[in-house]
């Protein structure tokens, strides 16, 4: 089964982590290049991962860390991790969400699952999302 997650940060990289040690075919997508340039010389960016861990799924090869949003088109799941801030309001700031929603919806396979993992208020999976 082939994963892509978007979003390698805090919730991202290790859900793409976890998911690449359980033998799956992950493709962890980022938008920020030094972030993904970082995990490709096996470099953890967050506290709970190590650079082994890094680097070993890296080598194993069951996971990808790239900026190119095309290798959605080959996923079955597609996982959205990507920041949902406080705005001044204390509203959420989804411009984050709606990019990488954007940017999916160009290259999803037809019946692939999409997953929401970014914090969001109710009804915004109905009303933005979908």
């Amino acid at each position: 089964m082939r994963i892509a997650i978007v979003g390698q940060g805090y919730v991202g990289l290790p859900l793409a982590i976890a998911a690449a040690k359980a033998g799956y075919e992950v493709v962890g997508i980022d938008a920020n290049p030094d972030l993904v340039s970082k995990i490709l010389e096996g470099k953890s960016t967050i506290g709970d991962l190590s650079d082994m861990d890094i680097a070993t799924a890296i080598s194993s090869g069951h996971y990808n860390p790239s900026q190119s949003f095309e290798l959605i088109a080959h996923a079955e799941i597609v996982i959205i991790c990507v920041p949902t801030p406080l705005d001044t309001d204390y509203k959420p700031d989804l411009s984050s969400l709606t990019s990488a929603l954007i940017s999916v919806s160009r290259y999803l396979a037809p019946k692939a699952l999409v997953i929401n993992e970014s914090t969001v208020a109710p009804g915004t999976t109905r009303t933005i999302i979908a």
